[in-house]
């Protein structure tokens, strides 16, 4: 309505469904990626709350692309009510939402890359369930100790 008083070219977007379309998706994306940006804040953050976040998030854009490839978007709400308001066809949108999550999933990997060797510091996240066999790089003096005898 605001573009319409002002007499805006941009009024017409808001008339195509198709670009109306990718419009909800952005929205619901940028959602998704809100969400796991705050999850990643806060005290109880570390390295490996980060870790496992991002490798979730990133199997979450395996699942996603997968249930939009078989025509199920209803992981993204506002496409989804935007598909069941208007009576669209998700074919409009499909092969546009694969495409950017292959995209995403291939960028994603490139800026959080998994390369953290989970195997010798997993001791740390669970120390009484771990096998310290393998462990070679912690010393087991107790540091600072000096026994005197009066």
């Amino acid at each position: 309505m605001f573009l319409k008083e002002q007499e805006s070219a941009f009024a017409e977007l808001f008339l195509n469904d198709d670009w109306v379309l990718k419009l909800c998706y952005l929205s619901d994306i940028f959602g998704k990626l809100n969400d796991l940006n705050i999850s990643l804040q806060g005290k109880k953050s570390n390295i490996f709350t980060f870790k496992d976040r991002i490798e979730a998030f990133v199997k979450k854009l395996t699942i996603w692309k997968s249930r939009t490839d078989d025509g199920n978007l209803e992981m993204f709400a506002a496409t989804d009510d935007y598909l069941t308001e208007k009576n669209l066809s998700n074919l409009m949108i499909v092969k546009v939402v694969v495409d950017h999550l292959n995209s995403f999933q291939t960028h994603f990997r490139k800026y959080f890359p998994m390369d953290i060797d989970s195997g010798k510091e997993s001791w740390i996240c669970e120390p009484f369930v771990r096998q310290f066999s393998g462990v070679t790089h912690l010393s087991l003096k107790a540091p600072g100790r000096v026994c005197r005898f009066i």
